[in-house]
């Protein structure tokens, strides 16, 4: 079967009527506790102020845990035993199932977000001079922090792909717990890194063998040098190496589910 992006089109048309009640009661849940909020803060902190800092956390808030939740139940049909038949025998490959979640999660997802909260900021901007005499901003999704917001979203919403397609239950709590065991990993590492090196330099002022007024400035250059490096290298394996790799595992991972869950 060759790719074909009319087959994704309508696996995505598919998806959306067949969730389109599950995704406008989600959606007015989400905006309903947003206008609580709002509404809680006029009546008891005196405002957002221009509603700009308000804006720009809850846009934030609101795009990264609904969407990694979302994410997460990508592939809850392949996974389950009274809906697996019909997701496997739907007329499409792998792969078209893979960009058909790809497209929605990581392109569709965030502009319908943007969109929805632009409209959303302005039905506030309509409200607050009108019930609380106070100005409030529209979202503005030009903003210097929204590109790295909805930046960092698809990065990270890779990572829950990949766990909707490998986890058969409980994918985002599987998945943030994962994810929390590689931080506490990783901090280990660099804990266990820093009282190597802390435990040799003490040695060496015991021994006597250690000449701060020559180490101290060069040893610092060179410390901060190595940790800039070692950040700009993870910030690009971050933001560049690791969602290609997470995808190609997700497309990997479904493919051998839905074969041997055929072969079952």
């Amino acid at each position: 079967m060759t790719f074909s992006m009319k087959r994704v089109f309508n696996l995505a048309r598919l998806f959306v009527i067949s969730q389109k009640r599950t995704i406008l009661v989600a959606a007015g849940a989400v905006y309903a506790s947003l206008m609580a909020i709002f509404f809680l803060g006029m009546l008891t902190h005196n405002g957002w102020g221009t509603g700009a800092e308000y804006n720009q956390v809850f846009f934030s808030l609101a795009l990264v845990l609904a969407g990694f939740i979302a994410t997460s139940l990508s592939f809850s049909s392949m996974h389950r035993a009274d809906r697996s038949y019909a997701y496997l025998t739907l007329p499409a490959s792998h792969l078209e199932k893979f960009v058909e979640k790809l497209l929605l999660t990581a392109v569709v997802y965030p502009v319908v977000a943007v969109i929805t909260y632009v409209l959303y900021s302005v039905i506030l901007a309509g409200l607050s001079p009108l019930l609380f005499d106070q100005p409030f901003s529209v979202f503005n999704p030009f903003d210097a922090m929204t590109p790295e917001t909805l930046r960092t979203y698809v990065v990270a919403s890779s990572v829950f792909l990949f766990g909707a397609a490998y986890f058969r239950s409980r994918h985002f709590i599987k998945t943030a717990l994962s994810i929390a065991g590689v931080f506490i990993l990783l901090g280990l590492v660099a804990g266990a890194s820093g009282f190597a090196a802390l435990t040799d330099l003490v040695e060496s002022v015991e021994a006597g063998v250690y000449d701060q007024t020559a180490a101290t400035g060069e040893q610092m250059r060179a410390l901060g040098l190595l940790a800039a490096r070692v950040a700009r290298i993870g910030r690009f394996a971050v933001l560049w190496i690791m969602p290609p790799v997470m995808w190609v595992l997700t497309w990997l991972k479904l493919r051998e589910t839905e074969v041997s869950d055929a072969v079952r």
